[in-house]
């Protein structure tokens, strides 16, 4: 139970009681001051508390004094446990004093700060034997005969001894002797031994009925755990087993049980005879071979670490001859060659074309005729164009010439290559980024 307070109650005996008297009346119209003593201001609605209050009876010199407990008020009329304190019961007046004053044992019933650091309600050191540990703890539970008890905090038990099996612990509180409760850890699992270490503390509470204790920190928990210090000692100690178990959930194979070496039954390493020649990068990229990729245009120290190389830009063939469609061959050499970007007549093949000229038609028109003056010993004469001559003053400079279609027909020449030689020319193509190897 716990103890109610207030300011300023007051009251008077409304007549003489006797020293067994329980029920005490007082003055008329007083009593609510004394029932509000059994009231708190603040509570906890998932625990239920019995509440008493201290009062005092006194006469009217305060010359004696008998300290009661409150339990209950109806109307006027208290209902108290007589002789508190260490004070004796007796009989009383009309008129005598009824008070909610302080007590010593009001004012013991304050937690202070040493007492909730020391754990003087939630913690002590256990007693008993290894497997039956007992505890007692103060309590106001059971003031006034009162039967009910919550105990929802965490208890501290700090024990003396090692357990070597299941074990409970014997409560008492305020004296009274609560039951010995089974110790459990987990789901409801017993303990092992060693859950309980000496001089560590446990850390326990009652279940939701009170019908047993739970431990949260059995020593064995941290057996259970891995300890970096121990590099997986742990497992080891289980056997061969639990090692097997532990590289199965790993995903580990029987690689991780072998030494490396050379022979049978080891690992190999990369230089290892069963595996042939090691290779290195040189033997892969010598000097004068070539690193491409379609999308990685690093260069390739960057990337296997090794050599000095040049960037190759532009189009590349095989090297050796190769024919196309029409017998033309063509022959690639290595190394870069400079090329052209447009063909050049020596890389046409030689060839005479036929060709006939046509003009558009033309109309009537007259030629001129060109003459030649042949001169004998008594007259000269004009060859003209017709074959004709005349005398000389009379030939023609002129020829009429009807509308006709000029023609006219030749051969042209192009290229200069020699037959069986050509250059390949290559339009569409994929590119790529390609390195040499120099150094």
């Amino acid at each position: 139970m716990i103890l109610g307070f207030g300011n300023n109650v007051v009251s008077n005996l409304a007549s003489d009681i006797t020293s067994t008297q329980t029920s005490i009346t007082l003055m008329p119209d007083t009593g609510s001051s004394f029932a509000a003593l059994l009231t708190a201001d603040m509570s906890n609605v998932s625990t239920n508390h019995g509440i008493y209050a201290k009062i005092t009876i006194t006469d009217s010199e305060e010359s004696v004094f008998e300290i009661c407990h409150l339990t209950a008020v109806s109307g006027d009329t208290l209902t108290v446990v007589r002789g508190q304190e260490n004070t004796t019961a007796k009989s009383w007046s009309l008129n005598d004093v009824v008070a909610n004053f302080a007590t010593r044992g009001s004012e013991n019933a304050f937690v202070q700060v040493e007492q909730l650091q020391a754990g003087d309600y939630t913690a002590g050191t256990a007693a008993g034997s290894e497997n039956a540990l007992t505890l007692a703890l103060p309590t106001t539970f059971f003031n006034n005969s009162a039967t009910g008890w919550e105990f929802k905090a965490l208890i501290s038990v700090m024990p003396s001894l090692t357990n070597t099996g299941p074990a409970t612990l014997q409560l008492t509180m305020g004296g009274m002797v609560l039951g010995a409760f089974p110790l459990y850890k987990g789901n409801f699992a017993e303990l092992d031994a060693g859950d309980i270490i000496a001089g560590t503390p446990l850390i326990c509470a009652f279940n939701s009925t009170k019908s047993f204790i739970q431990i949260f920190n059995p020593g064995t928990i941290f057996s259970s755990y891995l300890q970096i210090s121990k590099n997986l000692a742990e497992i080891a100690a289980e056997g061969g087993e639990s090692q097997s178990d532990a590289r199965k959930n790993l995903g580990l194979g029987d690689a991780a049980t072998k030494n490396v070496g050379t022979t049978a039954g080891t690992v190999a390493a990369g230089d290892d005879a069963r595996f042939g020649t090691g290779l290195t990068w040189d033997d892969i990229y010598p000097v004068g071979s070539e690193y491409s990729s379609y999308t990685d245009n690093r260069n390739p120290v960057d990337i296997i670490g090794i050599g000095a190389w040049s960037p190759v830009v532009g189009l590349i063939a095989g090297v050796g001859a190769a024919t196309d469609s029409q017998g033309l061959t063509a022959n690639y050499i290595a190394g870069y060659q400079a090329g052209w970007w447009r063909p050049q007549n020596g890389h046409i093949v030689a060839q005479n074309l036929g060709v006939t000229l046509t003009m558009n038609p033309v109309d009537d028109h007259v030629h001129g005729v060109p003459v030649t003056h042949i001169e004998t010993s008594n007259q000269t004469y004009t060859s003209i164009s017709n074959g004709s001559y005349d005398a000389v003053g009379g030939y023609p400079t002129s020829q009429p010439s009807g509308g006709h279609t000029p023609t006219g027909t030749g051969t042209v020449t192009i290229g200069s290559g020699a037959a069986a030689e050509g250059v390949a020319f290559f339009n569409p193509y994929y590119g790529k980024y390609i390195w040499v190897r120099t150094a």
